[in-house]
């Protein structure tokens, strides 16, 4: 990240990812949720913080993992997220959106077949996100 970039705020994205990685499923539906998590991501850290996205293949699945500095989420409400549109965190109270980011990639992911965790290590201790979709 350059300083300009950090004295703007503006966020730093790493990404580690191959060039091409085929995967049968719904270009728009597999983009959205990579736009949601993304954007929650931005939307959760703090100004100029880092996020990073990683695309890897295993032998059966492709995870998407997108992991940021973040507001975090606490150890008694990460179970509830994504379960439901409009569930939000009582952190994410003063954010714009409706809460139903990590519910649509949820149901993405389940309609690929796959599965969406997420991981934190608690208030202000970031928040990681993975998209799994089988091969």
């Amino acid at each position: 990240m350059t300083e300009a970039t950090a004295e703007e705020g503006r966020h730093g994205i790493d990404v580690d990812a191959p060039a091409a990685l085929p995967v049968n499923g719904d270009q728009a539906r597999m983009e959205q949720a990579l736009h949601g998590l993304i954007g929650n991501a931005v939307k959760f850290s703090p100004r100029g913080g880092r996020i990073g996205v990683r695309l890897e293949a295993g032998p059966d699945e492709v995870c998407l993992t997108v992991s940021d500095e973040g507001i975090g989420i606490p150890a008694d409400e990460i179970g509830a997220m994504g379960g439901k549109a409009f569930v939000r965190g009582r952190r994410a109270e003063g954010y714009a959106g409706v809460g139903a980011g990590l519910y649509l990639a949820r149901l993405i992911a389940e309609g690929h077949s796959g599965r969406l965790g997420l991981a934190s290590g608690g208030e202000d201790r970031g928040t990681t996100a993975e998209l799994i979709i089988p091969l």
